[in-house]
């Protein structure tokens, strides 16, 4: 009898990748440098006070966001741009990301979407290189679901 497999094989495979690698290591990394530098609203028990929203947060922003910038937005100009690339990074990672910079203008100010153009060439790469969504999406979720545990979001309160 053969057993289920819940984990995806090239989502396994890409877990043994040294960029996938590297991401989950410099993830809590960079939180705890956040962390000193600007520390957060002292307000522990946002989860448990608006669990709904860190569900929103950690899961249904980043599939909507990788769905739209990474299946759309990314796929779309790479359709145009073919391969063009600046080094090892394609023009159409670029353009997308970029994009996804300027959509975090809305809610946040132009530093922090700034910083937000390296973790998207990431998803974008990773999208390209493994031509499915599904490790850009995990890696969007497992950074979300560290940050705001961290930080909690400011405008629900």
């Amino acid at each position: 009898m053969q057993q289920k497999q819940y984990i995806d094989n090239s989502l396994k495979k890409s877990l043994r990748d040294p960029l996938v690698v590297a991401a989950l290591v410099a993830a809590p990394v960079f939180w705890l440098v956040l962390y000193f530098i600007s520390p957060p609203i002292a307000n522990r028990g946002w989860l448990l006070a608006a669990p709904l929203w860190y569900l929103k947060l950690v899961l249904l922003y980043p599939v909507l966001e990788e769905l739209v910038f990474r299946g759309l937005v990314q796929s779309e100009i790479f359709r145009f741009l073919k391969n063009i690339k600046l080094g090892p990074i394609s023009l159409a990672n670029i353009s997308a990301s970029a994009v996804f910079s300027g959509f975090h203008l809305l809610n946040h100010g132009a530093v922090w979407a700034a910083l937000v153009f390296i973790p998207s060439l990431l998803f974008g790469h990773l999208k390209e290189k493994y031509h499915s969504l599904k490790q850009p999406i995990f890696i969007h979720v497992y950074f979300n679901a560290g940050y705001f545990i961290i930080f909690p979001p400011v405008s629900i309160f």
